[in-house]
């Protein structure tokens, strides 16, 4: 018996059958990675591993920057304000627990977050850049969006180039999770 649409027996294997199962194969693993599930021997990061790894592969990178001001001037002074050692509460909860999965992922965009608010303006607005992009007839509101849409943009993309590879990163470190809880080497109790 022929199937109407491509011609070829319905008793066949269907490819397509083989796509849908593997789809759904690789979307359960994923799942089970992204939860953290109990009895999978994946080893999790600590932020500082996760921060130290990235800060070695973008080495010299002039396409974001690897702070969020240049008052921290190193990461052990970024993860140490993280850490709350300043005073008091720290900034990102379980930064020196080592974390994968979802855990790992709600940490990641609580330490971006942070990053991306510490954002400055570089250097200070002059009297002059007001009276320039205020005209004649311009009002507070509409000078004060040219200025800083103006002066903020580079800054702008430059943070979220710096959040993209972060999270790039992460989605990265998580398929190479899921394939190897495919090929039975990182999953133990159904992982």
């Amino acid at each position: 018996m022929f199937s109407p649409r491509d011609s070829e027996p319905c008793n066949a294997p269907d490819h397509r059958l083989l796509a849908a199962t593997t789809a759904r194969t690789f979307g359960h693993k994923l799942g089970r990675v992204l939860e953290g599930a109990v009895g999978t021997r994946f080893e999790g990061e600590t932020l500082e591993d996760e921060l130290t790894q990235f800060w070695k592969r973008h080495a010299g990178t002039t396409a974001f920057d690897l702070l969020p001001c240049p008052e921290f001037g190193t990461l052990d002074a970024y993860l140490s304000f993280l850490r709350g050692d300043t005073g008091g509460t720290p900034i990102v909860p379980h930064l020196d627990v080592a974390l994968y999965g979802g855990a790992q992922y709600t940490r990641l965009l609580q330490e971006v977050e942070v990053f991306l608010r510490l954002t400055e303006l570089p250097g200070l607005i002059r009297a002059e850049d007001v009276v320039q992009a205020g005209g004649l007839s311009s009002g507070l509101h509409s000078t004060a969006i040219k200025i800083l849409s103006h002066v903020g943009h580079d800054l702008t993309l430059r943070r979220i180039r710096y959040i993209s590879e972060r999270v790039g990163n992460f989605f990265s470190q998580q398929k190479t999770m899921v394939l190897a809880a495919l090929d039975g080497e990182g999953g133990g109790g159904g992982a």
